[in-house]
């Protein structure tokens, strides 16, 4: 995957083992809510295969260089990062 759709994607990070499990494009799923289960894909269970809990989601927002106001400098959504914890 290239920088450009890591920026433009929604990232499952395992903050326990420090581990990004998957990066799914924009629009390729919904976003969860802290204290939902995800099942996520991997090379296998070592690789972060397995349930999960959501336990924080972050909001990255980068400068939209091409929209700039008075006052303020508009943003648009750069990617989405939610932490889970493992539960099986």
């Amino acid at each position: 995957m290239d920088n450009d759709a890591l920026y433009r994607s929604v990232e499952f990070y395992d903050d326990f083992n420090k581990l990004t499990i998957n990066f799914v494009p924009f629009g390729g799923t919904t976003v969860p809510r802290i204290g939902e289960l995800v099942y996520l894909p991997g090379q296998g269970t070592r690789d972060g295969s397995g349930a999960y809990r959501v336990v924080r989601v972050e909001y990255h927002f980068l400068p939209d260089g091409t929209k700039e106001q008075r006052d303020f400098r508009a943003a648009q959504l750069g990617k989405i990062m939610i932490h889970v914890e493992r539960i099986s």
